[in-house]
């Protein structure tokens, strides 16, 4: 499994020792800034012309990453540069998808309602998209989540 997947875990690259080439463009890059919420460094990636909805390795986009870890600023940017939020990853996840998977694996921390609300807004269409396990995002949200559920079973 890579170390980039969302399945796995990217602060791999924070505590070893080495890092692969593989994991140095994952944190130089535009994942990277997307995962750390760093505006700044999404800003000037962009302005040198990268596209904003290139894939790692894994075929997650910096707007899969910045759904999934709440950073509503960096998912705001990528769309406003042309971020596709259709994209999938190999295993079919929008995201859209990431927002609302952990939403209900992290609901306590944070609830990523904004984040689906903005994603929702560009793309109306996502709500209805299946991954890989023939699931649509608000199959994904606890049912005592009340508001992100209203949000996203409006299909």
């Amino acid at each position: 499994m890579s170390n980039h997947d969302c399945h796995g875990h990217h602060d791999s690259y924070r505590y070893g020792v080495s890092q692969s080439l593989d994991e140095l463009a994952f944190e130089k890059g535009i994942w990277g800034a997307a995962l750390d919420g760093n505006v700044e460094k999404l800003k000037s990636i962009l302005s040198r012309g990268e596209d904003p909805s290139i894939c790692d390795p894994s075929g997650y986009t910096a707007l899969h990453y910045a759904a999934r870890n709440g950073k509503e600023d960096i998912c705001k940017i990528l769309l406003e540069h042309g971020a596709n939020p259709n994209a999938q990853t190999h295993g079919g996840a929008t995201p859209l998808h990431r927002a609302a998977f952990v939403a209900l694996h992290k609901a306590a921390q944070r609830l990523h309602f904004e984040v689906c609300q903005m994603l929702v807004t560009a793309k109306p269409e996502l709500l209805n998209m299946k991954d890989k396990n023939d699931l649509k995002p608000f199959q994904y949200v606890k049912e005592n989540n009340v508001c992100l559920l209203s949000l996203l079973n409006h299909a």
